[in-house]
């Protein structure tokens, strides 16, 4: 098993593989090179001809994109299956399983402003695996229980209500969201530095901050304080003390950032007015 970075699923595979139920695993950091990533790919598909294969588009904590069309063709034509988890992405960048050659793939309604603790899997036609949950043969004897249609009926149409040009138009609000928040900063002298990369093709709702010398956890009660929220980690951390591991990762253990980044999210009800109140925020905690 090959795994790229969900402290959620690493979570589950470390649970798995300490009661002997999981054969092996391997944890490619997300500081990899691509390049470094899919050899590493091909020399588990050639070792295991059973790996399953996890990876996320983009990273949360720091908005890298991974190559989840190269894995994919590389992973193609194997027996291993590969899994993407698509619960940013989805809604806000263009997915076309046929073409990134994925075999399931996992998306939360919530994401799209639909009803919470709903999702779905797309499962590739032939992939086959069995029952989590016993007791019933609804989801195809996938999951048994009774499905909460109303939920489901609002996901449906929360997606409806995202075509083309509405995406386009979150993307370039979102985007000039982050721009407007980096300009702010940098106008009222404040020191920081973007974890990741601020460019168009990462998730536009997203940006990860290092402010320096500033711990995270400090600034994250004073924006409380402010009403503005923010966050250390991502939703699947919610609770640990622990540093971001994807920061670790990329920037070492020791390095400063991983205790002072805070990261930022766009939604559709936010506004210009809002972020100029979050900029102003920041840049009264940090130079009081």
């Amino acid at each position: 098993i090959l795994l790229i970075a969900n402290s959620l699923l690493i979570g589950f595979l470390i649970y798995y593989a300490l009661r002997n139920l999981l054969a092996n695993f391997t944890y490619v950091q997300i500081e990899s090179p691509v390049q470094f990533v899919l050899k590493m790919i091909i020399f588990g598909i050639c070792m295991n001809s059973s790996y399953f294969i996890v990876g996320q588009v983009i990273d949360i904590m720091s908005n890298i994109s991974l190559a989840i069309k190269e894995i994919g063709e590389i992973v193609a034509p194997t027996n291993a299956w590969f899994h993407t988890d698509s619960v940013q992405t989805y809604g806000a960048l263009d997915i076309d399983v046929q073409d990134l050659k994925v075999d399931l793939l996992s998306v939360s309604a919530h994401k799209l402003n639909g009803p919470k603790m709903l999702g779905f899997l797309y499962r590739r036609d032939g992939i086959n695996f069995p029952s989590l949950i016993k007791g019933g043969d609804q989801e195809l004897k996938r999951r048994a229980g009774t499905e909460n249609v109303p939920a489901i009926t609002g996901f449906a149409e929360a997606v409806s209500l995202l075509p083309a040009e509405v995406k386009e138009e979150h993307r370039q609000k979102y985007l000039s969201f982050k721009h407007q928040l980096v300009n702010g900063l940098k106008e009222n002298g404040i020191d920081f530095e973007i974890n990741g990369h601020l460019e168009e093709n990462q998730l536009p709702q997203i940006i990860s901050i290092w402010f320096k010398g500033f711990a995270s956890d400090s600034l994250l009660t004073n924006l409380d304080l402010s009403g503005i929220s923010a966050a250390a980690g991502s939703a699947c951390t919610a609770g640990s003390l622990e540093p971001s591991h994807v920061l670790a990762a990329m920037y070492g253990e020791d390095s400063p950032r991983v205790a002072e980044s805070l990261r930022f999210s766009f939604g559709i009800n936010n506004t210009s007015e809002d972020i100029d109140y979050l900029i102003k925020t920041l840049v009264k905690i940090i130079k009081k």
